[in-house]
């Protein structure tokens, strides 16, 4: 009879000690159509980050009791909130079912000339294309061959080399120059030049493409005067921005520029090291797949860093010396509970034209995009050029007020450089 007790006392303090710390509960995020919906954050009533669904729009929140108050949100949903019930805890789960919003578009500039082919051969596919201020490279994939084309900003084929076909993608360092990349290997970009006229074109430098990648993964700006790397920590919630120069004895000196840290994604990553990770398959990996972004340019021998985590851009000198800072407006707005979100479309990206010293931020809604011209300034954006009729457009770029971009528009599937002005 005593040990009948004692099992008996033990099972309701194993209860009484579950029901005051909680359950996991699995939420199922849809929206009215009937379909799973991604990156839904799921918030406290005090505004505390507790999960983010995933792909299938499921999302573990741990140690739920009834009358806990859940806040589901999303950019381009209504916000919704939930009072959990005894019918939650005892079935250990949650359907959540969220609409779209519908806004009143605002006034926007929009490009009055329409995007146009600029290079205009229709068995030619564009594996990747580049620009600096010799003029614009393409990886030109034909049937049998693959070419590297020299053109000029008149789209004339100043000069032709035939690739093998492993070469499928360009990149531009630090110091505007350009290299043909494969898995295996990097070329550098080099141009003949007779006078003023460009005469041929050649691949010189030739290194592999561990060394490489070893060289410039961490080099994310320069000047004459400094060098700007960056180190991510804490799984990408965290970014130094280094610069390394010779200090006034004309030694190497390497010193602390930006340190920029994501607190709500800080404290998440904390929670997931203390309890492991949301879910059986783990929510929070998808949001730590990417870093914050937070993006370093050299414009005019002076550098920018956009510090989107505290809302400002660093101006510098050549270097590295502070010389303004200016507030960062454009990609945030008010939330519920006095919280801020990131502006509908907000695609975290900014360009940069370096032959006008322009900078530029890159919004995507419904495949659609929007290019708004920055005020570094007010760090808001002064006017847009949306590319209706192109949805889905790849590898934007902005040159000397004029936007350029990859887009397949016929049956062949063929991608093709289009050119549209923009100023």
């Amino acid at each position: 009879m005593k040990k009948l007790l004692l099992i008996t006392f033990l099972f309701f303090c194993g209860m009484m000690s579950f029901a005051q710390s909680g359950v996991n509960i699995e939420i199922t995020i849809h929206n009215d159509n009937g379909e799973a919906m991604q990156n839904v954050s799921v918030r406290s009533e005090e505004g505390y980050l507790l999960g983010v669904s995933d792909w299938r729009g499921e999302v573990t929140i741990h140690s739920v009791k009834t009358g806990d108050v859940l806040h589901f949100s999303h950019v381009a949903y209504h916000e919704m909130e939930h009072v959990i019930n005894k019918d939650n805890i005892k079935d250990k789960s949650l359907t959540v079912k969220m609409f779209m919003k519908f806004h009143n578009l605002p006034e926007v500039t929009v490009v009055e000339n329409v995007p146009h082919v600029a290079y205009n051969n229709k068995v030619v596919s564009i594996a990747d294309y580049e620009i600096n201020n010799q003029g614009i490279y393409l990886l030109a994939h034909r049937m049998r061959h693959y070419s590297l084309l020299h053109l000029s900003f008149d789209f004339d084929t100043l000069a032709e080399i035939k690739l093998p076909r492993k070469f499928d993608h360009f990149y531009k360092d630090v110091y505007d120059q350009i290299h043909v990349v494969s898995q295996d290997s990097a070329y550098w970009v080099g141009t003949m030049k007779r006078g003023d006229e460009y005469v041929g074109m050649k691949l010189t430098m030739g290194i592999n493409i561990d060394q490489f990648y070893y060289i410039h993964a961490h080099v994310s700006a320069a000047t004459d005067q400094v060098i700007i790397t960056h180190l991510y920590t804490n799984r990408g919630q965290e970014l130094y921005y280094f610069d390394i120069g010779q200090n006034e004895e004309k030694k190497i000196d390497t010193t602390v520029l930006e340190h920029i840290r994501w607190e709500e994604g800080c404290m998440l990553m904390a929670n997931v090291r203390k309890f492991g990770p949301m879910g059986w398959r783990g929510e929070a990996q998808s949001l730590f797949e990417k870093p914050i972004y937070d993006p370093v340019f050299n414009m005019n021998n002076e550098i920018f860093v956009f510090n989107f985590e505290d809302n400002i851009i660093n101006h510098y000198d050549n270097r590295a010396e502070k010389m303004n800072t200016f507030p960062l407006t454009f990609h945030k707005q008010n939330s519920w509970n006095n919280k801020v979100r990131l502006v509908e479309g907000w695609n975290k990206k900014v360009l940069m034209d370096e032959r006008n010293s322009s900078f530029y931020a890159v919004f995507l809604n419904h495949g659609i995009t929007t290019l708004k011209k920055i005020d570094v300034a007010h760090g808001t954006v002064s006017n847009s050029a949306v590319f209706g009729g192109f949805p889905f457009i790849e590898k934007l770029k902005v040159y000397n007020g004029k936007a350029y971009f990859l887009f397949a528009n016929d049956y062949t599937n063929n991608k093709r450089l289009y050119e549209v002005a923009i100023e």
